[in-house]
């Protein structure tokens, strides 16, 4: 029987029309890769971009699924690598809208929450570790999940990836993907 892995990428927001999360996401949406003997199903979610529902969708996927771990993916339009995000903030600007039109500011009462999964993945992949998950949506969806994964939550790995414009290898995430599992 196959254990289940979540992975989200977004869809489309402001000017970008091809996300490269969200067909990131996609093309490895199905994908059994085989980990410590076990098979783990990638099972891909493609979210919209918005501040009210990112986390809430990915915590409620992830709980239908019993996913063991979650790996979110969002662009960084200025990136010219990918990069793992440790860091979610309680804060976002405040003005950039998201997809419904929204904005938000503070989306907590903790500053930051880090994940404890984000330096095992950086490693995984060969990818350079970072603490900005920016202030859009991305670091909505990080900090509301790591937020949802709390206490009294069954806690389960969780990371967050941010891809270049160009997009990323989807061979390279499958592969580094196992790698991490591997270490859960």
């Amino acid at each position: 029987m196959a254990r289940n892995f979540l992975l989200t990428g977004f869809g489309a927001f402001l000017d970008v029309k091809d996300n490269p999360s969200g067909a990131l996401a996609t093309a490895l949406d199905g994908r059994v890769l085989r980990c410590k003997g076990v098979h783990v199903q990638i099972c891909a979610k493609v979210l919209d971009v918005k501040y009210e529902s990112v986390a809430a969708e990915t915590l409620l996927a992830a709980r239908q699924i019993n996913a063991i771990g979650v790996l979110g993916m969002g662009v960084a339009r200025s990136a010219t690598a990918p990069r793992v995000e440790r860091t979610g903030k309680a804060q976002c600007d405040g003005v950039t809208l998201d997809a419904a039109g929204q904005t938000r500011g503070l989306l907590g009462d903790v500053p930051t929450l880090q994940s404890a999964h984000s330096e095992a993945l950086a490693t995984a992949l060969g990818l350079a570790l970072s603490d900005d998950a920016g202030a859009y949506v991305c670091n909505a969806w990080l900090y509301g999940v790591l937020s949802g994964m709390q206490p009294p939550a069954r806690a389960i790995p969780v990371a967050f990836l941010h891809v270049p414009s160009s997009g990323w290898d989807p061979e390279l995430l499958a592969a580094g993907l196992g790698t991490w599992i591997s270490g859960f």
